[in-house]
């Protein structure tokens, strides 16, 4: 039931009961102008008993709210903050009915405020009613175009539901309003990778970690190494996860095991796809004689910055005490792959046989460990 404004027209009271008409000074006064924080418009003017209705709110005294609502209605406050606040006891109350009522009370009595189209449509969502929900979040957009809460809102009920293009619509939308919410971009990179758009994910996410918010910019280069090691992209994915303990100061914080865990497999992948990568040209150079002796000695010097870099991040990232055991095994492993690499380099400067023997003795240990590693996690 919507509240219209005119006087002729009777109006429902915060106690739930119909008023007379409203007054004129109260029915035709114009609501103050809001600005959205979070969830709840701040008025410009006071409202005194609103206030002391969402301290009983608060604590639990529903009547008490009740009653501070009533007085604050007859005390010519906002109808805008009074309805609100009413749709909040009755969500305390668990009347969806009697919320869903007063939430379209509030946006008939503030037809210019998107607050209560947000509420109304966040009510729907939780009712399951998506279509009514989608809609109301288009009405929000459509009072202002730049509402990012409604296209978030309008995209997660897309993608919740299985339809990431329309969520990307919406995301897209949003962000041409905001192009630098990071927030934003973060939620449009999601919706770019369930839709399967994984170059369009890439640079969203990429944008993202420009972000001068530290925590966000460590968010953003962990979504964008779980995009790369989903493409198999493990060198890639590895500087980001460690640029992100970067960003967030946390090395001397062991992660979630979980989380740890994720890391960890990828350090171990980038340093094999860099071992693999320098053995590989190497046999082009030295057997196949397909490949010239400085591609081969580039592979091989750039496998040794990388591990080198592996190493350092893996020393610099607590353990959890669950995963001691293989973090001791993993500095087993790399130090082998290093010295594989630092020995295959020495070779190719001096051609020397028994640099060349080095190499091939800790290319095979290190090969053993890691399939050791990747039984013990499992795989």
């Amino acid at each position: 039931m919507v509240a219209p404004s005119p006087a002729n027209i009777q109006t429902p009271s915060p106690g739930g009961a119909t008023s007379p008409e409203l007054p004129t000074d109260v029915s035709s006064s114009p609501l103050p102008r809001t600005t959205q924080t979070g969830e709840r418009p701040v008025l410009e003017q006071p409202s005194e008993h609103v206030d002391a209705a969402r301290a009983a709110l608060a604590i639990g005294d529903l009547d008490l709210a009740i009653r501070e609502l009533d007085a604050a209605y007859k005390a010519g406050e906002p109808l805008l903050l009074v309805y609100l606040v009413r749709a909040e006891v009755a969500g305390a109350q668990n009347d969806t009915s009697a919320e869903r009522k007063w939430l379209e009370s509030a946006a008939g009595a503030a037809p210019d405020h998107t607050e209560p189209l947000l509420r109304l449509a966040a009510l729907h969502r939780r009712q399951g009613l998506w279509q009514k929900a989608i809609e109301t979040y288009d009405r929000a957009i459509e009072l202002d175009p730049t509402c990012s809460a409604a296209y978030s809102g309008a995209a997660g009920i897309y993608s919740a539901r299985g339809r990431p293009r329309q969520a990307v619509t919406y995301l897209e939308n949003a962000v041409l309003h905001r192009p630098d919410d990071s927030g934003l971009l973060m939620k449009l990179g999601d919706a770019y990778r369930q839709a399967g758009m994984l170059a369009d994910a890439e640079e969203t996410y990429d944008l993202g970690t420009r972000s001068a918010d530290p925590h966000l910019r460590a968010q953003m280069l962990d979504k964008l190494g779980d995009l790369y090691v989903s493409v198999g992209q493990y060198s890639n994915g590895f500087y980001c996860y460690a640029a992100a303990a970067q960003a967030r100061g946390d090395e001397d914080q062991p992660p979630a095991q979980r989380r740890y865990e994720q890391i960890m497999k990828t350090a171990d992948e980038a340093v094999v796809a860099g071992l693999t990568l320098a053995r590989d040209t190497f046999n082009e150079y030295s057997v196949r004689r397909t490949a010239p002796r400085e591609r081969a000695y580039l592979a091989a010097e750039a496998a040794a910055d990388q591990i080198r870099e592996v190493i350092d991040f893996a020393r610099a990232v607590a353990a959890p005490d669950s995963g001691r055991a293989l973090y001791l095994r993993r500095q087993v492993a790399y130090s082998l792959s290093l010295e594989a690499i630092i020995n295959l380099m020495t070779h190719m400067d001096t051609n020397l046989s028994e640099p060349l023997a080095r190499y091939e003795s800790a290319l095979a240990e290190a090969e053993t460990e890691y399939q050791t590693i990747r039984r013990l996690r499992g795989q």
